[in-house]
């Protein structure tokens, strides 16, 4: 099918851009709050990030308390709990599309695993900084930004001949 290039076709597929664009936006914004808990997850299973090693004495109370991991920086339990601080991170619906947010309590201490959260990352009190939540969302904002450049040829391939494809 060949579309037309006359300036009121051009005009008519500018108009049916922010309903195009918009479904593109919420798919999207489900599929970015996917890649952060995968982000999340992966960097910490498998020390992606490089975070400050622990303190040998925590290191030893980790060991003695059975954790599978006892050197790897914010693993604690793991995926073997059923409340862990990895599987903290959790997806919600909201009016805008989603948000992603730390829920439950630790194991051991009943502290929310959000103020751990906090504590971590900016390294509160003596405790180091272990930013894994700001770097999973760095890498996020990376794949945004590789998306947001395929819109943009999307969309000006669009206006010039009617063509659509996500990506």
């Amino acid at each position: 099918m060949k579309y037309s290039d006359r300036v009121a076709a051009v005009n008519a597929r500018i108009k049916r851009l922010p309903r195009l664009y918009e479904d593109y936006i919420k798919s999207s914004r489900d599929r970015d709050a996917d890649k952060y808990i995968g982000y999340w997850k992966s960097g910490i299973l498998n020390n992606e990030y490089k975070l400050t090693p622990l303190k040998p004495e925590t290191v030893v109370r980790k060991m003695k308390q059975g954790c599978a991991r006892p050197t790897s920086p914010l693993y604690g339990l793991g995926l073997e709990g059923a409340h862990t601080f990895i599987k903290g991170m959790r997806k919600f619906r909201t009016s805008e599309g989603y948000v992603v947010r730390m829920t439950g309590k630790h194991h051991d201490s009943e502290i929310d695993n959000h103020a751990l959260l906090l504590i971590h990352e900016y390294g509160l009190g003596n405790n180091p900084k272990r930013p894994a939540m700001h770097k999973s969302y760095a890498r996020v904002l990376e794949d945004i930004k590789r998306d947001d450049r395929a819109m943009v040829k999307t969309i000006n391939q669009y206006i010039r001949n009617g063509k659509w494809r996500n990506g």
